[in-house]
């Protein structure tokens, strides 16, 4: 946690950090784009960028923006999905996306990282907001943790937070 964590304050904003952290997107992500979950953000993407559908369980059937919302089982491998859930379980829903056997699977936060209108979700930016704001004070709790699996839940956690980055976030026993 503390490479991250430290380089944190070395940025002007969340966004700087997020294309520092990625780096680039991967290539081909311009035909056969989709969205995993219906939210603010794939409905952000829908009105910028050609979507072919937006996969979510609970409104098969359904359209948004004239884009198609699709179930998983619909799904046609090969797709490049921008994972747009911001599910507690992030581990779960890469997971869920994994099994469409898609192209690329990236996170909605790596995505809108390189395209200057599009902003970094809302918890990011906060979480982002919060460290700037209290990073000592984040650096202790760390610090008075006991032992290495707890560390290392937090460094995962944080780094989720900060990132996007769908790692797994529970220490395996």
């Amino acid at each position: 946690m503390n490479t991250l964590f430290e380089s944190l304050l070395s940025f002007d904003g969340i966004k700087a950090f997020l294309q520092s952290y990625y780096s680039k997107l991967p290539e081909g992500l311009d035909t056969n784009l989709v969205c995993f979950g219906f939210n603010e953000d794939s409905r952000r993407l829908s009105e910028l960028f050609k979507l072919e559908f937006i996969i979510d369980d609970g409104r098969d059937g359904q359209s948004y923006n004239e884009v198609p919302i699709l179930s998983r089982e619909k799904v046609p491998p090969g797709m490049n999905i921008i994972n747009c859930s911001h599910s507690i379980y992030p581990q779960t829903v890469f997971n869920l996306a994994r099994e469409l056997k898609p192209a690329n699977i990236i996170s909605y936060a790596h995505f809108s990282a390189f395209h200057h209108f599009l902003d970094a979700p809302a918890f990011m930016r906060d979480t982002y907001n919060t460290c700037s704001k209290y990073h000592s004070k984040i650096m202790g709790v760390f610090q008075s943790l006991e032992d290495e699996e707890s560390k290392a839940c937090f460094s995962k956690v944080m780094r989720y937070r900060l990132t996007g980055d769908n790692c797994k976030i529970l220490v395996s026993r």
